[in-house]
Formats: structure tokens, C-alpha cells, sequence
């Protein structure tokens, strides 16, 4: 799991209160996680979900750890095969996939590990290799 911590205020008290939230691949899905702990309350929320990654913590996430690429390991990879995917994954319209796959052909597809993760897992069960690189943008 990714995680980051940051500072947060007690629900119970107002006091100060550590932040531990993540998001990891689980089960061909991913699973996020937020953990607070109040040096005065003890543990307190622990809220925790599956699907999408909620925004304040993908943006947490990414500020922390930086994006991962999702790149395809066989350009000849089928465009149905991959655009089926993305729509079911992602949703949105034929065109919108097309750009996606458009995108991630470029290497400028890029996102927090576990969502790109999972998409790789769902392209290599279709057939389509699939994989995640760390760091800059690969060229494209």
C-alpha cells in the first residue's frame, strides 16, 4: 500500500491527530483507507472503501509518491481489445477510450499506482500485456 500521513484535527476533541491514508491493489480492485489517531483519544476514524480513490486523498497521493505510467508491452496490441477495457474500467463514450488509448500509447497516461495497477491487471487478462512504469514520463 501507498500510504502518506499528514495532520488532521481530532473529531472528538479538536486535538491534534495523525492521518494515515492509502490506497493499494486488492482483489483486482482498489481498496483506499483512511486511519486517524488522536494522541489524546487514541484511534478514531478508520473510514475505508473500494472503486475509486477519493480526490483529497488521490491528491495526496500523488503529491507524495508522483505519478506512475500505465504502458502497453505489445504496440501492436489490439485497439478493440484495449478500448473494451477502458470503457468498462473507466467508462465514458468509443471516442473518449480512443483518446484514452491515444494517450496511453504516448506514454502520457499516468495516475496513482494502485488505479494504474489494476488497469494493467485488466488489460493482461484481456490479452493486451500491460505493465506500470515509475518516474517521468517515458518517451512516447
Amino acid at each position: 500500500m501507498y500510504e502518506v500521513e499528514y495532520r488532521v484535527d481530532c473529531e472528538s476533541c479538536g486535538g491534534d491527530a495523525l492521518c494515515t491514508a492509502g490506497a493499494s491493489p486488492a482483489g483486482g480492485q482498489v481498496e483506499w483507507s483512511y486511519d486517524v489517531s488522536c494522541a489524546v483519544c487514541g484511534p478514531g476514524t478508520i473510514a475505508c472503501g473500494s472503486g475509486p480513490v477519493p480526490a483529497d486523498l488521490r491528491a495526496r497521493l500523488l503529491a507524495r509518491h508522483g505519478p506512475v505510467h500505465l504502458r502497453l508491452d505489445d504496440p501492436s496490441a489490439g485497439a478493440v481489445t484495449v478500448m473494451k477495457v477502458l470503457r468498462a474500467e473507466l467508462g465514458g463514450s468509443p471516442a473518449a477510450a480512443k483518446a484514452t488509448l491515444g494517450l496511453i500509447r504516448a506514454g502520457g497516461y499516468a495516475g496513482v499506482r494502485a488505479e494504474v495497477e489494476v488497469l494493467a491487471l485488466r488489460l493482461r487478462a484481456a490479452g493486451a500485456g500491460a505493465g506500470v512504469t515509475e518516474g517521468p514520463r517515458p518517451p512516447g
